[in-house]
């Protein structure tokens, strides 16, 4: 929702504990044995999305899956590019240190990647008309940037500057193919590129399931926010909650009214959408190792999460003196 024991920010923030304590964990040791604690992953991870979104190579010919992919030398996309079949929009990995073996790693190799680019092309093909979100999320060490078309209309340009790691828009299709195209080009510098590209229908975000879950239970704790692949140093970061979280809560919260949300991130986020529905919200930041049981003493009463407020909630981002 997310459950992962997300501790500390992304990049040099981010520490590998040898000990740590999730949000399940501290309320399942709590409680005990006076209650039962049932957990459901309420949205589909980014990576699961990207893999759900399916494409076609032509507009007319459904069993040719995938996308068109031409790689170049260059940032420019200039000369004859070698070219492949994806079945997904995704190239590389997203750096998180906690899953990294170190003792694996060529560190020279890391420092000698050259300028290069790709461009994805192919047909998405929704079965009926509708909303859908899109989203591309872009990451890595070294001097990126990306543009996508629907359409052949510019959707996000972040060729030149790159604004945020997570690009999302709500845009409407009729039942049909639509061309896709996304561009991206990589300077030279430390690591590898990645990126990813998903489409999801209006709905599509929430497993039904938590709704009969919320509904069943005498409170819902509903943990959203980030992790080191969508707020991080280096990059940017929107004011909203990641895709799908803000959906999660306004379909799970009318379902039980006692339902608290509990946000991770390093700032501030759009609370707007949802904050009039839930009669209360923890702001955890990024908890450290024990967090898991740091909010289970604040649930249940047993610590006053009271303190200096060492930053302005905003209402809104326009609210934000660096807007």
């Amino acid at each position: 929702m997310p459950i992962q024991r997300f501790r500390f920010g992304g990049g040099s923030a981010q520490v590998v504990a040898f000990h740590s304590v999730g949000p399940l964990e501290g309320l399942s040791n709590y409680l005990g044995t006076n209650a039962t604690v049932t957990y459901i992953n309420g949205v589909m991870s980014l990576g699961r999305a990207t893999i759900a979104t399916s494409f076609s190579r032509t507009p007319d010919n459904q069993s040719l899956p995938g996308l068109n992919v031409e790689f170049f030398d260059n940032e420019d996309l200039s000369g004859i590019p070698k070219t492949q079949v994806d079945q997904h929009l995704t190239l590389g990995q997203s750096f998180d240190i906690s899953t990294i073996d170190f003792s694996e790693i060529d560190f020279a190799n890391l420092l000698t990647y050259t300028s290069s680019a790709e461009r994805w092309t192919g047909y998405y093909v929704p079965k009926a008309s509708g909303s859908f979100d899109i989203f591309v999320q872009q990451g890595g060490f070294s001097p990126s940037g990306f543009r996508m078309y629907v359409e052949d209309k510019l959707l996000f340009d972040s060729w030149d500057n790159q604004k945020f790691i997570l690009a999302e828009a709500s845009v409407s299709l009729n039942a049909g193919p639509h061309k896709v195209v996304v561009e991206h080009h990589t300077g030279p510098g430390f690591g590898p590129p990645f990126i990813r590209m998903g489409i999801v229908p209006e709905g599509g975000w929430v497993d039904p399931a938590a709704q009969e879950v919320a509904a069943k239970a005498d409170a819902v704790v509903i943990t959203v926010g980030f992790n080191p692949q969508s707020e991080t140093e280096g990059w940017d970061r929107t004011f909203d909650l990641p895709p799908g979280q803000n959906e999660l809560i306004a379909s799970v919260a009318p379902e039980n009214k006692n339902s608290i949300v509990v946000i991770n991130s390093g700032g501030g986020v759009d609370m707007t959408p949802w904050i009039g529905r839930v009669p209360a919200v923890i702001e955890a930041w990024y908890p450290g190792q024990e967090g898991g049981t740091a909010l289970a003493e604040i649930l249940f009463g047993d610590v006053n999460p009271s303190g200096h407020l060492a930053a302005t909630f905003e209402k809104h981002w326009e609210d934000n003196p660096t807007a």
